[in-house]
Order: C-alpha cells, then sequence, then structure tokens
C-alpha cells in the first residue's frame, strides 16, 4: 500500500508505482516490472558459508534551507532529497496547512538526488505557525513507513493584518498582492480616476471598482454591525455559518482570512457609508496562495436636495408623482403633470405645468374642482378632486412610506426555545424584515423617512417544527439608530384567538373573506384568514389565532363578494389589540352599488338601501386621441347614482376624451365609502380607531388590464 498524501492546493492524485528491492536475499531471483533478473550466481553452499553481513546503511535524506522561517508564500525554500538513483519518491508536510511542495512526486537523478520547492503557509491560516515535519516517503511502502525526515518551524511573520502601505493617502484606493505559486505573483492597485460602486447594509459591505475588483466584507455570522475592529478566521462571503466574520476578495474558495477595519464613519441620520479604512489578507485555495492588501474609500460629498414648497394654509396645494408604468422609481416627481383648478362658478383659478418638486399652489375661496393630468408612454392619467378648498394639500400618487432614504438595522435574537426558527418580524415599515435562514437566522429591517421615528416597537413571531403553536414577541420602545443592531429577547407567548363575530349578514351572499393584520406603526402585515362560502343570514362567527396583546393595532377586513362587478366590504382598524370584536353589516349603512354603467361623458349605475356615504371614487377607461385615458374622480356624494367626467379648458382638448368622435369606452367602476367617526367629505381616512364600510361595483371590463 503506498502512504497516503495530501498536499494543500494541488489537484493532481498520488501515483502509485512498483519500487525495485535494492539489495542481497540470500540468491533468490527479485522480479523488476515482472522480468527475472539474477541477482547473484554463486552457489548456495558458498552463500550459506559466508558470516551474515551488516544491512546496509539508509541511503534516504530530505533537507531544507532553513530549518526556521516566517509564514509568507511570497517567499520560497529549497528543499534538497537523496537516495537509490532513478527512484521515485513522495514528499510533504506531516500536518494539514504547514505549507505546500512543488513538486511533491519526483524521481530522483542517476546520482540519486532530487529537489523540490516549499512554499510556507500564510499567516491567514489560524494552524499556519508552528512546527511541522517534512517527510519523504516511497509510494509503495506500508502506510506510516518514512524514510526520512526534517523538522521545521514556521513563524509568525510579525507585520500585522494586512498591507496598509499603499492606502495611507486621502485617495480612494485598493491594493493587494496576490502569489499562488507556480504562478507568478501579481499586484493590483485601483486608479485614481476608477469607478467604485459600494453598497452597505448593517452588517456588510461590498466595494466594487470598475464593475470588475469587487471586496466583500461581512460580519452577518457573528450578528454585529460592521464597526472598526479586527476579524479573523473569516469565512467566504456570504457566509454559511454562525460564529465566523465572512470575506470575499481575489478567491472563490473557502479559505482563510483576516481583515482589520482601523476607520469608519456613517452618516448619523441614515447610516450610509462616509468612510472606511482597512487592512486584509486571505489565503487561497491551498496553502500556497496568498493575497494581501488594504482599502481606503471616502464617500463623494453631498448636498441634500432642498424639499418641496410648504403648502400656504390659506391656498389650496397639490404635489403630483410619476403614475404607475412610468418607469422612475415610486416618489419620483412628475414635472411635467398639469394642475388645472376651478371655482365653484367654473372660473379657471390656476391652469399651470407644476414645478421640478411636481408641485403647485392657488388661492381659492369657497370649493372647487382640481384636475391633474399626466402622460407616460400611450397613456393619459387624469386625477379630479371635488369639493376641495384652501387648505387642502392633494398629493397625486402618493408614494408609500417605503420611498425615499433608507436606513437598515441588524435583527438578532437570543437563544430560542427548542424546535423552533423566527418565522414572522412586523416593524414600522413593514419592510426588509424578511428572516432567513443562513444556518442561523437572520433579518433586517429597514426604515424610510415616511415611518422612521426616535424609537419603534417590534412584533416577532416563531414557528415550531413539532407541531407546537407559533408564539410571538411585542417589544416596545427599541431605540432607532441607524446601521445599528436591535435584539430579540424576552418571554415568549403562545398565540391565542381573536373571536370575530360578523352580525346581521344579509341574506343571498355568496361568500364571506376575513383577513386579520396586525399594524407595527405605520406597517401592515397579515396574520391569518379564513372564509366561509354561502353563509346563513344572521351571525356569523371567526376564530382566528392571533398574538392578542402585541401590535400597535389590528386590522380586519370582510368582504362579501355579490357577483363578479359587485363588492361589499367592512374594515375596521383598532387600536392595540382584542380578542373579541364584532363587525356588524347592520351600524354604518352605505347604500349598495350596482349595474353600473359607462358612457362617453362618465357613468351611472343603480344603488338601493340606505345609508351615507363620505367618500364617492368613480374611475373611467377609454381610448381617446389616440390614447388610453385612465380617469379617477373623488367627490363629495350628491345623492345622484351617477357622476361626469369634467370639461377641460379649450387649451386642453387634445387630452379631453370628449373631443374624439371615435372614442371607445372600456370600462367603468363606482365606489362608496363611508367612515363611523367622520361627518362628511374628506380626503385622507381619519387615524384610529375607525370603521369604514365600502360598496361598489364595476363593469365586466374593468375586471381586466387596459
Amino acid at each position: 500500500m503506498r502512504r497516503g498524501l495530501c498536499v494543500v492546493g494541488l489537484a493532481a492524485a498520488c501515483t502509485s508505482h512498483p519500487v525495485p528491492h535494492i539489495g542481497g536475499d540470500g540468491g533468490a531471483d527479485a522480479r523488476f516490472d515482472g522480468a527475472p533478473v539474477a541477482i547473484d550466481a554463486a552457489p548456495d553452499a558458498a552463500i550459506d558459508a559466508a558470516p551474515d553481513a551488516p544491512p546496509d546503511a539508509t541511503p534516504w535524506s530530505i533537507t531544507i534551507d532553513a530549518p526556521e522561517f516566517p509564514a509568507d508564500p511570497f517567499t520560497h525554500h529549497a528543499v534538497t532529497v537523496t537516495g537509490p538513483p532513478n527512484t521515485e519518491v513522495s514528499i510533504a508536510t506531516d500536518r494539514i496547512h504547514a505549507g505546500a511542495l512543488f513538486p511533491f512526486d519526483l524521481v530522483l537523478d542517476g546520482s540519486g538526488h532530487g529537489s523540490a520547492t516549499y512554499v510556507p503557509c500564510s499567516p491567514a491560516i489560524p494552524t499556519c505557525v508552528g512546527t511541522a515535519t517534512l517527510e519523504l516517503v516511497l509510494p509503495m511502502q506500508p502506510q506510516g513507513i518514512v524514510e526520512a525526515t526534517t523538522p521545521i518551524t514556521i513563524d509568525d511573520p510579525g507585520t500585522g493584518i494586512g498591507d496598509g502601505s499603499a492606502c495611507a493617502g486621502s485617495d480612494n484606493v485598493m491594493y493587494y498582492r496576490s502569489t499562488d505559486y507556480p504562478h507568478p505573483a501579481w499586484t493590483f492597485q485601483s486608479a485614481a480616476n476608477a469607478v467604485w460602486s459600494v453598497f452597505t447594509y448593517p452588517d456588510a459591505a461590498r466595494f466594487t471598482i470598475d464593475g470588475a475588483q469587487r471586496l466583500e466584507l461581512s460580519l452577518q455570522g457573528i450578528a454585529t454591525p460592521l464597526a472598526a475592529g479586527t476579524f479573523t478566521n473569516t469565512q467566504l462571503s456570504p457566509p454559511s455559518e454562525a460564529g465566523r466574520a465572512a470575506m470575499r476578495l481575489v478567491s472563490d474558495c473557502d479559505g482563510s482570512g483576516r481583515f482589520v477595519i482601523d476607520e469608519m464613519t456613517e452618516d448619523p441620520v441614515y447610516g450610509t457609508l462616509q468612510s472606511m479604512t482597512l487592512r486584509f489578507d486571505e489565503s487561497g485555495c491551498g496553502d500556497q496562495a496568498y493575497t494581501v492588501g488594504c482599502l481606503h474609500y471616502v464617500a463623494p460629498p453631498t448636498t441634500p436636495p432642498p424639499g418641496p414648497p410648504i403648502p400656504d394654509p390659506s391656498k389650496l396645494a397639490v404635489q403630483v408623482y410619476e403614475a404607475d408604468g412610468g418607469g422612475v422609481p415610486a416618489g419620483t416627481p412628475d414635472t411635467t403633470a398639469i394642475a388645472i383648478l376651478t371655482d365653484a362658478t367654473g372660473a379657471v383659478v390656476l391652469d399651470t405645468t407644476v414645478d421640478s418638486f411636481g408641485f403647485a399652489q392657488a388661492p381659492m375661496i369657497g370649493t372647487g374642482e382640481l384636475t391633474v393630468i399626466q402622460h407616460s408612454g400611450f397613456y393619459e392619467y387624469a386625477h379630479t378632486y371635488r369639493g376641495v378648498h384652501a387648505g387642502n394639500y392633494v398629493v397625486v400618487n402618493a408614494p408609500p412610506v417605503t420611498t425615499g432614504p433608507m436606513d437598515s438595522m441588524l435583527v438578532t435574537y437570543a437563544a430560542l426555545p427548542p424546535n423552533s426558527s423566527p418565522n414572522g418580524l412586523f416593524a414600522p415599515c413593514m419592510s426588509g424584515t424578511g428572516v432567513a435562514s443562513l444556518g442561523f437566522p437572520v433579518a433586517e429591517i429597514n426604515f424610510y423617512n415616511g415611518c422612521r421615528t426616535s424609537t419603534f416597537n417590534m412584533l416577532s413571531v416563531i414557528g415550531f417544527n413539532d407541531g407546537t403553536p407559533s408564539e410571538w414577541l411585542w417589544q416596545t420602545g427599541l431605540d432607532h439608530v441607524a446601521n445599528g443592531n436591535v435584539h430579540v429577547a424576552g418571554t415568549w407567548a403562545p398565540f391565542t384567538t381573536a373571536n370575530v363575530s360578523v352580525t346581521n349578514v344579509p341574506a343571498s351572499i355568496p361568500s364571506l373573506f376575513l383577513k386579520l393584520s396586525a399594524m407595527v406603526g405605520s406597517g401592515v402585515g397579515e396574520i391569518g384568514r379564513a372564509g366561509v362560502d354561502s353563509p346563513a343570514p344572521g351571525t356569523v362567527s371567526f376564530a382566528l389565532p392571533y398574538p392578542v396583546g402585541g401590535g400597535d393595532g389590528m386590522v380586519i377586513d370582510l368582504q362579501s363578494e355579490n357577483g363578479l362587478t359587485t363588492n361589499d366590504w367592512i374594515t375596521k382598524v383598532l387600536t392595540g389589540s382584542s380578542a373579541n370584536v364584532t363587525l356588524d353589516y347592520a351600524a354604518n349603512p352605505v347604500p349598495l352599488v350596482s349595474s353600473i354603467q359607462q358612457s362617453a361623458s362618465g357613468a351611472s349605475w343603480t344603488e338601493t338601501g340606505g345609508g351615507s356615504v363620505d367618500v364617492r371614487t368613480v374611475f373611467w377607461r377609454g381610448l381617446a386621441n389616440q390614447k388610453k385615458v385612465i380617469w379617477m374622480i373623488v367627490e363629495p356624494y350628491d345623492g345622484h347614482a351617477s357622476s361626469t367626467l369634467p370639461v377641460l379648458p379649450a387649451n386642453h382638448a387634445s387630452d379631453d376624451p370628449a373631443t374624439d368622435p371615435a372614442l371607445e369606452l372600456h370600462g367603468a367602476a363606482a365606489l362608496y365609502r363611508d367612515y363611523d367617526v367622520t361627518p362628511g367629505f374628506t380626503l385622507t381616512p381619519p387615524v384610529p380607531p375607525y370603521e369604514t364600510r365600502q360598496t361598489g361595483a364595476q363593469t365586466y371590463d374593468m375586471a381586466f388590464p387596459y
């Protein structure tokens, strides 16, 4: 059997060759490659009469030019092997990560000599430094037989982590030098005009230079935000093992590395990286592969753009954002939108293109009508708001709270109960709250201007793989720290039951569908849902698991369907949470809308039953003037089951569907909404708690994309 050898960094497999036995053996024939060879022709008697000869002295040796040296793969050492001429031998170290030998299989020359190169391991490998032994073996010898050895000592080079010599100036620079024997060593240094792309997270950073060179750092595995410090024994980024930092540079091998963040500054509000200086080194795919270098980065100075004008309370103000489908990020002002404001007599008060913030305002006496027209490719979007007055601030296509400048926080978990894992996280912006698993729970929560506060609350949920019901943990008054840590710790509580009773259910409702959500700050996340077909009139009860006692609020959505084109639903928003909630169809009646009909000038429908309406919304679609027109009208309820499109000034004839004799109708819808705490027309929902009842209907073609 050949002695098993492993040399780090080489993929070549060891080979086996028969090796002749050299030396007398009493006249017996020896075989070399299967051919009989006469060793000694002397008669047996003569041999038997000869006195015993001492055994041959072992001819093997292995030596190195220096028995003690630093851990530095950039320096190489000469290894010499001696033995019988033309013999194949193998050389290796007695422990893993004690350097590499090239070649590790060799054939001695005619004088019995051979040579190899020894490359030390790198100090980035935790087990590199120390004593080791170079060993010489014969390929066909039994396992464990070593013909010759020589000891070596690998010292700490004393140079510290990385090489920061090239990063001491003020310019952005990444520098490293690499070796991977037997390939030539090489050096990289970024140019002064290089293009940097930098992405940062609470626990990670990625630097890309000229779209090619890249450095990744991650502390995700140790669940801590990036900060100045020393991190050793790294794994390949992204991490797959808890308890270790991660890095990725030149090598895609999961070799060990180290890095030191000497300084790091962040924006105190948004946590964006302002500067970082670090040194690093990493081992590659073998002991002989090593990279050492540094990075210095300073973000370019930025001047925050000025905000939009503050609305004048004595005027009606409007701000317009890009319509959906415009191909731009949400929250981008539409600087080409047209704002048209008329007073109660129909006189034009304002007809203008909004400014660079999508903003316009004008004085207003009494109530009036505001129409905003936008264009996006083949589409025309129009919004009309009736019953508006001075002091109203109308926002068209209001962006979600999850737009604009963002910062993040890293979520870490205390010891979880047995057989459990995180499966839900509810935070104010309800963004970036997915819990991933890389062998350990990982989560980040994002904050934006629209939902960022100095302190916040958080609802965490865990599930069990043994059938145990889910449990929850509610934390309040947590400090918001951009790129900081938030720790999930406390006493977990089992889910209880939220009982929702729906009373005075009308007859002939095909189905009821209930959705139960938790509200944390301005974020709303679904907890559970249930439904029933063909409910009996009267009272219908639902029981859903819910973290009663957790959350800033509870949102219950109940929807009944009366055919494809007609709907009736109730939404109840509570502060806190309750184990028992009642929704009463008779408590807040709204006329039922049905049988809607579209015309060139608007829409009409049938309404049945009584009740009040705070806001009426009408949608109208048509192909006019070679554009797909989508019009939304928000107006007070006037007691009539119809609504008409506004008449635009003559200078906007090309945007007015009424001017196209070949107009094609493509659908209409009407929606009634009433809030239980609002006495009349309003442009915005009230502050919780409140309940709203909605009924609506649409033409058949509104069920399809346009």
